[in-house]
């Protein structure tokens, strides 16, 4: 496939679909984004990938911000409108989706791509880390991507499937206001897996989701199981528990990677959470390497990790 390959400082501006789908003739555009500390501000934006490269970004929807580590990536839905914080020597990759491919295959017809954050270690994010290597050794204008979004869109779906399984959880009487329920939770959902940024209130979430506050917070719970304070707290528990049993990270750099600023108040979340410190927790595991991993107290019934 053949992709446009734009190089530049600046953003690049839409104000609605066929804008974008005539400039670029129906075909994807990859942006490489060198922010040097430059905020990037987008009004609309086709249905967009956007990868963290050699260092984190800011990325602000609304009033709600999140900080995408390097290598991660937020999707955003076809309409986002968003700005992006790169301080140097951190870069952007943006790969712009035509229509069709943002919402048809055999398997996704009538979809529209969710907001979601993609962590470094997601496989499925391979084939976008390719291409964008590949695109930093080569000339802006026309790209033959050899393959590699198509891959990496087939993983991204996979993943937007079992997301999909919250939607028996939303109100509406038809699949399509269901959908519509759910990607406008998932805006806010989305920035709160992300591991840093700054709390938002409840009237700025409601904000961005296009809730009055109550019908939001009512919503959320409903769909995702807890308040969007008790998500982001259980999201970051269970990412530190996992860097705790995977890494050797520190347990101070642990409680700093996932978002808490307070050791104090990360010890005391984490223990109420697992019933025993971080620092016992790891301990213990490395004494009993099988020992089956417990899950927060506060996660509903049949939640994996999340992220």
């Amino acid at each position: 496939m053949l992709l446009s390959l734009l190089k530049t400082s600046e953003g690049t501006a839409f104000t609605h679909p066929n804008q974008f789908q005539d400039r670029y003739q129906g075909g994807h555009l990859v942006q490489l984004h060198h922010g040097r500390g430059q905020e990037l501000s987008r009004g609309w934006s086709p249905s967009t990938i956007v990868l963290a490269v050699g260092a984190p970004i800011q990325l602000r929807r609304g009033g709600v911000c999140a900080d995408l580590p390097a290598d991660s990536a937020m999707v955003l839905e076809e309409g986002a409108q968003y700005s992006l914080s790169c301080p140097s020597p951190a870069q952007c990759f943006s790969l712009m989706l035509a229509r069709p491919a943002a919402t048809t295959s055999q398997a996704w017809l009538g979809r529209r791509l969710l907001p979601e954050w993609i962590p470094a270690d997601e496989p499925s994010l391979a084939p976008l880390l390719s291409l964008n290597r590949r695109c930093r050794s080569t000339p802006a204008g026309r790209i033959d991507d050899q393959g590699l979004v198509s891959h990496f869109l087939h993983g991204l779906r996979q993943r937007q499937l079992q997301a999909e399984a919250r939607l028996q959880r939303c109100p509406g009487r038809t699949l399509a206001h269901k959908r519509d329920v759910l990607g406008r939770l998932a805006r806010v959902a989305a920035l709160l897996d992300a591991p840093g940024g700054n709390p938002a209130d409840l009237c700025t979430m409601a904000e961005l989701a296009n809730y009055s506050p109550t019908h939001f917070l009512r919503l959320f719970a409903g769909v995702y199981g807890a308040s969007p304070h008790d998500y982001q707290v259980q999201v970051r528990l269970q990412k530190a528990h996992r860097l705790l049993l995977d890494t050797q990270l520190a347990v101070r750099d642990i409680a700093e990677t996932v978002g808490f600023d307070s050791r104090s108040t990360f010890n005391r979340l984490f223990r109420r959470a697992y019933g025993r410190s971080a620092a016992e927790l790891r301990e213990r595991q490395q004494s009993q390497p099988a020992m089956a991993q417990p899950r927060p107290a506060g996660l509903p019934a049949g939640w994996g990790l999340i992220a």
